[in-house]
């Protein structure tokens, strides 16, 4: 018996989109969670195997419709780094993550925050960085 069917009670189908949407609990950042932990990443654990490795995470498949963090299909997830995560978000939705996450920061701690991005750097990639962004508003209409 699967960790689906075991949990059959806790989602219910969704025609037009095909996921399984959860209704159990759900952590601080929407996630379908049972006791054992994040049901996506148990679900995909379960029919794809452990993650390739440890910067893996459970991807839901939301390019092609996929609600996300609620979905609980197993035909619906893969493993993806974090990257690979990121960029399956239609860019829509990555903007406005960014402005929530950028908003609850004052502007002392986002100054603060590349100073010592800028402190760790190299010389070289200091300048590397720089040439990028003048050419970046050189570019620009």
């Amino acid at each position: 018996m699967s960790l689906l069917d075991d949990l059959a009670d806790r989602w219910t189908p969704e025609p037009n989109t095909g996921c399984y949407l959860w209704h159990g609990w759900t952590n601080g950042r929407g996630y379908a969670r049972t006791r054992a932990g994040v049901v996506s990443r148990l679900v995909c654990a379960e029919t794809y195997g452990p993650p390739p490795s440890p910067r893996h995470e459970a991807a839901h498949n939301t390019p092609n419709g996929c609600i996300g963090g609620l979905c609980v299909n197993d035909g619906h997830l893969r493993w993806a780094t974090h990257r690979e995560n990121f960029y399956d978000t239609p860019p829509q939705k990555r903007s406005e993550r960014m402005y929530k996450i950028n908003a609850l920061k004052t502007s002392e701690e986002r100054s603060a925050i590349v100073r010592k991005t800028v402190a760790a750097q190299t010389p070289e990639q200091h300048s590397e960085r720089a040439r990028k962004g003048w050419e970046t508003r050189r570019a620009r209409p």
